[in-house]
């Protein structure tokens, strides 16, 4: 009876597999093409967040895949017209590997002749009774929490990521902040956040009354954990994208989400090859256009 058991539900899961797979391929049979980058859409998220998971091993390989998905992210982020792009990884590999980007982003989409060769970081944030503390740098012996401010800049042709060379007008007025981030973020500033709550019992002051909304201004004061309009969760382990997973957000956000939409990258998509699975341009563009045509409804 058992053996009967096992082999139906063996069946079962191999009927599911067809079907998933047939799916996929009825999709990508009349796949239709995502806008281009440049292309107006109805919405565009002002704070993206990217999820990269599948780098449980921290190998040189790894860590060269995951700077280029940040690298490729940044690019097309200034494109779109994003003001904040926050790269999350469970383990913290990007967030040591901070220098490195720095250097690969600079050296990517800056240009040749450009007076100003290094990217900036955002200036302290006037101090108050509620944020006294520095923010978070790649200089900051917590190194939890990255923040770069990537100025103006023109950006170099580069055939293999196929980016148009339109250019719109967002891209060339407004930066992009990028935010890397752990699961081991939240932490500090949880702990930051405390400490600046009995800061004015020191000075004989009242103490204030704890709410969600009085931490979540001490949590985004430096606009470092601040809630993303958009999610792509993206795995660059190829054994991700052979079956069907279910979605996993690996410890994201370190703090909480507002009201984010979410994008599963690898969902109906099937990969057959060992190579690591990089955030392509056409991912990225279909992720845009899914969130242009979201629906937010905001509770009373």
């Amino acid at each position: 009876m058992l053996d009967l058991a096992h082999i139906l539900l063996r069946l079962l899961h191999r009927l599911y597999f067809l079907f998933i797979t047939l799916h996929s391929y009825w999709k990508r049979l009349f796949w239709k093409a995502p806008a281009p980058l440049d292309a107006p859409r109805r919405r565009v998220p002002r704070h993206l967040a990217l999820l990269i998971s599948g780098n449980n091993q921290s190998s040189d390989e790894v860590i060269e895949n995951l700077i280029e998905c940040v690298t490729r992210a940044v690019g097309w982020c200034r494109i779109v017209g994003v003001r904040k792009l926050t790269v999350y990884d469970e383990h913290g590999v990007l967030v040591h590997c901070a220098p490195r980007i720095e250097k690969c982003i600079d050296d990517e989409w800056s240009e040749p002749d450009s007076s100003a060769s290094e990217i900036e970081y955002p200036l302290t944030p006037p101090s108050s009774d509620y944020a006294d503390s520095r923010p978070i740098s790649p200089a900051s012996n917590l190194s939890r929490l990255v923040t770069l401010e990537i100025p103006r800049r023109a950006k170099k042709s580069r055939s293999h990521l196929n980016v148009k060379k339109r250019r719109s007008h967002r891209d060339a007025t407004k930066p992009l902040t990028l935010c890397i981030i752990s699961r081991d973020s939240a932490k500090p500033a949880l702990a930051r956040a405390a400490f600046s709550f009995l800061r004015p019992t020191d000075h004989g002051t009242r103490f204030p009354q704890i709410t969600v909304n009085c931490l979540d201004t001490l949590l985004e004061y430096d606009n470092s954990l601040s809630s993303p309009d958009f999610l792509i969760v993206h795995s660059i382990n190829p054994q991700d994208h052979e079956t069907p997973t279910p979605l996993e957000l690996h410890g994201y956000p370190p703090w909480h989400i507002r009201l984010t939409e979410i994008h599963n990258s690898h969902r109906n998509r099937l990969n057959f090859s060992d190579s690591p699975c990089l955030v392509d341009e056409i991912m990225f563009r279909e992720a845009l256009d899914e969130y242009a045509q979201a629906e937010f409804r905001l509770g009373k």
